[in-house]
């Protein structure tokens, strides 16, 4: 679940929705009831309407606080990106290996940023036609995390976009990619290529990664100390990149944020019950003159909630993802 899920409670729907943040979008003077008495056929209920004004206030807050520490965040989000194993152009089959796994190791090298390992595709080269199960596993916690099949055609190169990101959590990221070698022969593929300055026999090394091939027993536990290093990837190639998460950021300061995301919901409720409500009867021309004062004074709210926040929030030092030698507005500027 996102960190930012449910972030404002409701209290009066259907069922309650409990607030992460420990506040409800009734503590506005807002209800479910209210709302049912705003919505059109856009809306199932006015439950439905209070939790997509809440998505957009929470939208619109990151994008503000994204926008107005502009100048202290690393534009380049993608740090590195590249394929770690290359096919050889001789067809040369390697042995089986009955009971194993083979595959590649991926460490991302990370203790203190806000980074993420993006993989674009896998690919295989292997002396057999059928699906494979490419198997995710995370060393640090022994724990499976994804399968990928890759449909397989025998001699060709398979590739398969995946699109999948792994996050570290300014953690390190230790990742194997795997599947099962004991009947299936597969064309060598190595880190060893023209121009490969940052090889050192069979490992791979960046300011940010390092990698080897490696192979490890089926029936044991998937840990670091387990693995052993070869001299090929079994036919597995990887394209992937490092990138800056900032979402990762946003989640670590999410508390502060929920203030002006509940005061910025009820502000695009009320901008609803004025501007976009059918309902024109004598009780809602009554509420129109209310409802435009509740809109104004959460309005403010919001902005001198903003304007705090702003002035709490500190920037990670020592972080790959942000610039600390910039100076960083503190003035609300909405997206």
């Amino acid at each position: 679940m996102n960190c930012f899920d449910n972030i404002i409670g409701i209290k009066t729907g259907c069922s309650i929705i409990e607030g992460s943040s420990a506040l409800y979008i009734e503590n506005l003077g807002i209800t479910c009831q209210e709302a049912d008495s705003y919505i059109n056929d856009d809306y199932e209920n006015g439950q439905a309407l209070i939790e997509d004004k809440i998505a957009f206030a929470t939208t619109t807050v990151k994008k503000t606080i994204t926008n107005n520490f502009s100048g202290a965040i690393n534009t380049r989000q993608f740090l590195k990106s590249e394929t770690l194993g290359h096919y050889q152009d001789n067809l040369q089959l390697q042995s089986l290996s009955a009971g194993n796994y083979g595959g590649i190791n991926w460490s991302l090298n990370n203790t203190s940023s806000y980074l993420d390992g993006f993989f674009n595709s896998i690919s295989l080269q292997v002396d057999h036609t059928g699906d494979i199960d490419v198997f995710v596993y995370n060393l640090i916690t022994g724990k499976l995390i994804d399968t990928i099949t890759i449909p397989c055609i025998a001699g060709e190169i398979s590739t398969k976009i995946i699109n999948k990101t792994y996050s570290s959590d300014r953690e390190r990221l230790d990742l194997i990619f795997v599947y099962d070698t004991s009947a299936i022969q597969s064309y060598k593929c190595t880190y060893d290529y023209a121009g490969c300055g940052s090889c050192s026999g069979f490992r791979y090394s960046n300011y940010y990664v390092s990698s080897t091939p490696i192979l490890i027993d089926q029936g044991v536990q998937k840990i670091r100390s387990n693995i052993t290093s070869q001299s090929h990837t079994y036919g597995l190639s990887l394209n992937y990149t490092v990138q800056c998460n900032f979402e990762s950021w946003l989640c670590n300061v999410s508390n502060l944020l929920a203030m002006p995301i509940l005061y910025l919901a009820g502000e695009e409720i009320m901008n609803y019950a004025i501007l976009s409500s059918n309902r024109n009867n004598s009780d809602s021309n009554i509420d129109y003159e209310r409802n435009e004062k509740r809109r104004d004074f959460f309005s403010q709210k919001h902005l001198e909630n903003m304007g705090a926040t702003m002035n709490n929030l500190v920037l990670p030092k020592n972080d790959t993802c942000f610039i600390c030698n910039e100076p960083v507005r503190s003035r609300v500027i909405l997206p």
